[in-house]
């Protein structure tokens, strides 16, 4: 076998940083379903918005969705926990027109222990409460939750039947 060495001249590195500088940027967003023993799901209330959202955040310079969505559940309710397979991801471009891409993993269920040991980031969160899923009823409620409400009936209906979606604009 034969090993042949690359190098890459200083120009070269220079000109390719000049190009991917030109590449598009998207702005990436990840977050966890978690549930109760009852299957109710976790939604928490942050302090600078007026809408519920699930657990998670912003993906930060090379961070992985996955990563990012871990660290965000550490920062926003105080746990430690490995997410599981990944629901769905959203492409959308917002009233801003900026693109992001939207991913949404499974958290699992919650141990009654695990919900008494949930500690708020205070300056982020206000508060918490698990919401039913179940009914029709539940759906429409969810549903109302503007650009999060369809992306979260898919990621419900991902992981009830064992599935992944690919989705833009939550369809």
């Amino acid at each position: 076998m034969r090993i042949i060495k690359y190098s890459m001249s200083k120009e070269t590195f220079d000109n390719q940083k000049k190009y991917s500088d030109t590449l598009p940027k998207k702005y990436m967003a990840a977050g966890a379903l978690f549930f109760n023993k009852h299957h109710e799901l976790l939604i928490l209330h942050p302090t600078y918005k007026d809408r519920w959202e699930i657990c998670g955040g912003i993906v930060e310079t090379n961070e992985s969705p996955r990563s990012a969505c871990e660290r965000e559940i550490l920062e926003e309710i105080g746990l430690s926990r490995s997410v599981g397979r990944l629901l769905c991801v959203d492409y959308s471009v917002n009233t801003e027109h900026v693109e992001n891409l939207q991913f949404i993993f499974d958290g699992g269920v919650l141990t009654e222990n695990e919900i008494k040991q949930i500690r708020l980031a205070i300056d982020e969160i206000s508060s918490f409460e698990f919401i039913g899923v179940e009914s029709k009823e539940d759906n429409e409620k969810i549903l109302q939750r503007d650009r999060l409400g369809p992306r979260l009936i898919k990621a419900l209906e991902a992981k009830k039947h064992n599935k992944t979606f690919y989705l833009e604009k939550g369809k």
